[in-house]
């Protein structure tokens, strides 16, 4: 029979845990002291959907950083931004205004990454004509009618998403958690260096150390959708759904634990 892990072996393992009494307390519950469990296809999936077709458009690193710098420029076009006001879940953007909406196309276009941009989510604005990142499309070539193929291709990338264990979907939890990090969002404990590696999932799930990112990622992008900090009365979520249905009459088979 085996024997206890070594003393070395179990540091590695605690490392980024804050200990409080004989409680160790893991890195994402040191930002909240509770724990809000979201079903990832129901909410989570379709507001974070937008970051999932930039990964699969641009690739993890650059749709990641296309990602950071849309949410960094819809903060700066806000006049006197609340601290607490994110721009990660795709129903965010509802509450630029007008006139907000057109700066942050000018100024996504004056900063190069527009093009790019629109084009990832051609498919997700073709489809879905209510999708509150819709305005940034109208600075690009006309919409195409929804065709088989914009269908099939947006199912491509739509359907390793249901599955928030898979890579495609940790990878998205992380660049979230990586948006929120970068614009200021989200702070940690200075002992909290797994969530700061989430750029290691580009290596998900081929090492031990974006194995440990990706799981950290994973609880702490529910922190995404506590009361705190989401509307839980955004409508997307349940539009994006129902007009799937809509498009087409077809049911994924999700694991117990999608």
């Amino acid at each position: 029979m085996a024997g206890p892990p070594p003393e070395s072996m179990r540091r590695r393992v605690l490392r980024d845990h804050r200990r409080v009494g004989t409680r160790f307390i893991p890195p994402f519950l040191q930002f909240t002291s509770e724990l809000h469990e979201t079903s990832w296809p129901v909410v989570p999936l379709p507001e974070l959907l937008w970051i999932g077709l930039l990964h699969a458009s641009l690739g993890f690193e650059f749709g990641s950083r296309v990602a950071i710098d849309l949410s960094r420029t819809a903060i700066e076009v806000r006049p006197n931004t609340p601290q607490l006001e994110h721009f990660v879940a795709a129903s965010s953007f509802n509450r630029l205004s007008d006139a907000e909406r057109i700066a942050v196309r000018e100024a996504a276009a004056g900063r190069g990454f527009l093009c790019p941009l629109v084009e990832a989510l051609r498919d997700l604005h073709t489809l879905y004509p209510e999708s509150p990142l819709r305005f940034l499309q109208q600075a690009g070539p006309p919409e195409t009618i929804p065709n088989g193929t914009t269908l099939e291709r947006f199912k491509s990338v739509l359907r390793p998403l249901l599955f928030r264990y898979d890579a495609a979907a940790t990878r998205v939890a992380g660049a979230a958690i990586g948006v929120e990090l970068e614009t200021a969002r989200m702070s940690v404990t200075r002992d909290a260096t797994t969530i700061l590696g989430w750029r290691k999932l580009s290596e998900y799930p081929d090492t031990d150390e974006s194995k440990r990112v990706g799981g950290t990622c994973r609880a702490a992008v529910n922190m995404i959708f506590t009361d705190d900090l989401y509307d839980s009365s955004a409508s997307w979520p349940a539009y994006f759904w129902d007009r799937g249905l809509e498009l087409e009459r077809c049911y994924f088979a999700l694991d117990d634990d999608a």
